[in-house]
């Protein structure tokens, strides 16, 4: 690090740091602060400092805690509306584990089937409520005894999201969440995909700063209005783009009150930090 121009103070913080954290998990950070990376050159700009790193690097994590704690509760509050809306229009055994449940993504014929990932999942849970089933029935048929509501909590977001985006009834399950979400039916699709990203990466603890959401949420005008109020524009691939979504979900969801605030206040603590989550760059 000192070889390629980082500054770094002589107190010894910078090797505490290191014992304590992958040496990787700061370094893509770097990126943005060296001349060329992209191109090999992995020298830092002049006068760049660990501080200058170090203050991005915390100000993520800080935003990551934030944001897990909100991920939750969308997350929770959706397992609930879909395993109510499952076993209300249809049954809460069995059906939601049939192949033709579930229709596929036009884009990808060969992704796995949303009934497989499902099953799949339940294999692998140890959870008592689960495992007492692994006796009834034969092959995979031993689920079907398995109320919805208690494969909700071991399905992951992704699946989950699937679940309730690809339910082959003719939207009816999709538009009884979205009610009892209170999201409008052209949103919920998008932002649970963006949630889905935002959350395996706080999950992983992965870098937030600089980083491109690959599907954005669709949001609502009235949304993105008192978004651009606060910073004004910001990239539709970003993560302040899914933030925004976020609130509006526990708006609408009525989870709380508050959180763009919140993460407002956090991310604007420094310019540098503002620009990389507001519009992302490749180093």
């Amino acid at each position: 690090m000192k070889a390629r121009g980082l500054l770094c103070p002589k107190d010894g913080s910078v090797e505490s740091f290191l014992k304590r954290n992958s040496y990787y998990r700061i370094s893509g950070y770097f990126r943005y602060f060296q001349n060329a990376p992209a191109h090999g050159d992995e020298s830092f700009r002049a006068g760049t400092t660990w501080q200058d790193v170090h203050q991005i690097y915390a100000q993520d994590s800080k935003l990551r805690s934030l944001l897990t704690e909100a991920l939750q509760q969308i997350e929770v509050t959706t397992r609930t509306a879909f395993a109510h809306c499952e076993a209300d229009i249809h049954s809460p055994y069995e059906k939601y584990l049939r192949e033709d449940a579930y229709t596929l993504p036009p884009s990808n014929r060969r992704i796995v089937p949303t009934n497989e990932l499902i099953i799949s999942e339940l294999k692998r849970s140890k959870e008592p409520f689960i495992a007492k089933f692994e006796s009834h029935g034969i092959n995979d048929r031993r689920f079907n005894d398995v109320p919805v509501w208690a494969a909700v909590e071991v399905m992951s977001f992704g699946t989950l999201s699937k679940a309730i985006q690809y339910r082959n009834d003719h939207n009816q399950v999709y538009e009884a969440v979205c009610s009892m979400l209170g999201t409008k039916k052209p949103f919920l699709a998008s932002q649970l995909h963006s949630f889905t990203f935002l959350r395996n990466r706080c999950a992983h603890y992965s870098r937030l700063w600089n980083s491109v959401v690959l599907k954005p949420p669709r949001i609502q005008p009235e949304a993105k209005r008192q978004a651009r109020d606060l910073f004004g524009n910001y990239a539709s691939n970003s993560v302040f783009a899914v933030i925004v979504a976020m609130n509006e979900f526990l708006t609408c969801a009525d989870l709380r009150d508050g959180f763009l605030d919140q993460c407002s206040a956090l991310i604007g603590e420094s310019q540098m930090y503002t620009e990389g989550i507001l519009t992302p760059r490749r180093s």
